[in-house]
């Protein structure tokens, strides 16, 4: 086996535990991920870029267990390990789940000022770098945006959303939520003061699309 593809082996093993990890944390069982996550770190054989992705799930996993100073101590380091490297998708994708915990402790304007950073990043990526995680934080800026009655604004962020999700074809694979889907067309029923009238849940939906596309967001969040 040559030095280069023994490197590749330990990558695709250390790719396979962080995805292990990550499948353990969405079933609630963050200690046990953490187990796995301690044991990639241990062992010293991720590449830098892996160690900056293991310290990302490693805070993810901190939240889950209820351990939220240390998992914004973790996103701190994990953020200046990434800009250090010059990692700027991971940079990003750390911004977006710091603004998460943040949303889940309540500090609306941290939460917004790492939310914004986040889609600032993202946006500066060629879209097929961005998986994902940018369709992800635009509705969670959307939310926020609404919930500070900042209507307009929230509808901007749901409608990229959905920009984002058509240019990268998550639509036609059908990976673009349900609840982002919901709170798209009330952003824009919000916006045009038709909320609540019988009747214009559809229209709102053709606001945003015609045709094929629209038919498929109206009858989605039915």
């Amino acid at each position: 086996m040559t030095q280069a593809s023994a490197a590749a082996r330990v990558r695709a093993i250390v790719d396979c535990l962080v995805a292990l990890a990550w499948l353990h944390v969405l079933h609630g069982q963050g200690l046990v991920a953490l187990d796995i996550l301690q044991s990639v770190q241990d062992a010293v054989v991720a590449s830098e870029d892996q160690e900056v992705v293991n310290a990302n799930m490693v805070a993810m996993a901190l939240k889950r267990t209820g351990r939220t100073r240390q998992a914004a101590k973790g996103y701190y380091r994990t953020l200046q390990a990434a800009q250090d490297l010059g990692l700027r998708r991971n940079q990003a994708v750390v911004l977006a789940n710091f603004g998460a915990l943040c949303l889940h402790v309540g500090a609306s304007r941290l939460a917004q000022h790492y939310l914004l950073e986040a889609v600032r990043l993202f946006s500066r990526l060629p879209c097929g770098k961005c998986g994902r995680d940018f369709t992800h934080v635009l509705p969670q800026l959307g939310h926020l945006c609404t919930r500070q009655g900042l209507a307009q604004q929230g509808k901007g962020y749901y409608e990229w959303a959905l920009l984002v999700a058509v240019e990268m074809g998550h639509v036609e694979n059908g990976k673009v939520s349900l609840g982002t889907c919901k709170r798209l067309a009330r952003a824009v029923q919000v916006t045009a003061g038709a909320a609540g009238k019988p009747g214009n849940e559809r229209m709102a939906y053709h606001r945003l699309a015609h045709g094929k596309l629209a038919e498929h967001f109206y009858l989605k969040a039915l």
